[in-house]
């Protein structure tokens, strides 16, 4: 194997090209290095076109964060849901004696919980009052899959 080419250095001497890459490498140890961006990843979850919730594990299922697809959707505001509980927020329809929407809701998150796994519902019908139909006493219906 052949010794490296010899080049002229930065002072004018001779040096061989090993001698110039370590010189390199080390000012570019020395020297900062601006940061890497950072992705938002609140931003980013926010404005994702999927409809998701993030619920904390606890008793009231706490909401801690949504996506503005899921705000659409359920006709509701950040600011009015987060830190409130999912049934607080969503309770079954008190005009029906026969509602069993939050339990079925409640015990398959339950389920999910205690298997580590995604526990799918049936699509069910959900019922939202929307601000401008409040007055009329009119609720908007709305279906989407529950898991």
């Amino acid at each position: 194997m052949s010794p490296l080419p010899e080049q002229r250095g930065d002072e004018g001497g001779v040096s061989n090209s090993s001698t110039l890459f370590e010189q390199a490498a080390l000012r570019s140890c020395q020297e900062p290095r601006a940061r890497p961006t950072v992705p938002d990843f609140q931003q980013l979850f926010e404005k994702s076109p999927g409809a998701y919730l993030v619920l904390t594990p606890d008793a009231d299922f706490t909401i801690v964060a949504v996506s503005d697809a899921y705000l659409r959707a359920t006709l509701t505001a950040r600011a009015a849901i987060l830190g409130r509980g999912l049934f607080e927020v969503f309770p079954d329809n008190p005009a029906d004696p026969n509602a069993t929407g939050t339990r079925n809701l409640r015990a398959s998150l339950g389920r999910a919980l205690a298997t580590h796994a995604p526990d799918t519902m049936a699509v069910r019908p959900a019922k939202l009052r929307r601000q401008e139909f409040r007055a009329r006493r009119q609720p908007l219906a709305r279906s989407w899959p529950r898991a």
